[in-house]
């Protein structure tokens, strides 16, 4: 299965014969009318299988401190991800596992939320750490390990998991 993670200023450029066969996650956070109605407006236009909208925060960087301390210090200012929302992302993906043929994940620069999520699931679904490897991307370990979590929660695939050295494992 293809997953590709996307930016919401690129959604214009994707072929509309590319969601036929694919779902949609969104998990920007963005309440600007301007991205608003970029997302809506795409996803009317298109033929999703089905998309799933989720607001998930990014988690700010600053050097020296932690996503982990990130999401302490603005929890009760932003929503980030949490187990709930990693959970609706992965049953969302198992109902559609044997029928989706891509999975396009958004979030609003498409450069770390997104592939955070899409490194994941490329883990489980393909046993690949290629988005997690790749330099143009930011991926934040704590949204990816969420996503990790729940897939052993929900599913009985956690032999499929690559045991890739940035990632535990039992």
């Amino acid at each position: 299965m293809e997953i590709i993670p996307i930016g919401v200023y690129s959604l214009k450029y994707l072929d509309k014969n590319d969601t036929k066969e694919a779902i949609f996650i969104s998990v920007d956070d963005t309440v600007e009318d301007e991205y608003t109605g970029l997302i809506s407006n795409f996803i009317n236009e298109t033929e999703f299988i089905d998309y799933l909208i989720l607001p998930i925060a990014d988690i700010p960087v600053c050097d020296g401190i932690s996503e982990e301390d990130m999401l302490k210090k603005f929890s009760n200012q932003m929503h980030f991800m949490t187990e709930d929302d990693a959970n609706k992302i992965v049953s969302f993906v198992l109902r559609y596992r044997n029928t989706a043929m891509r999975i396009y994940i958004q979030c609003s620069a498409g450069a770390s939320r997104s592939p955070s999520i899409a490194a994941a699931l490329d883990n489980w679904l393909n046993s690949s750490d290629i988005i997690f490897n790749n330099p143009q991307f930011a991926i934040k370990k704590v949204y990816y390990d969420f996503i990790i979590e729940a897939i052993k929660r929900l599913t009985n695939d956690i032999a499929r998991l690559r045991k890739f050295k940035h990632i535990k494992i039992p």
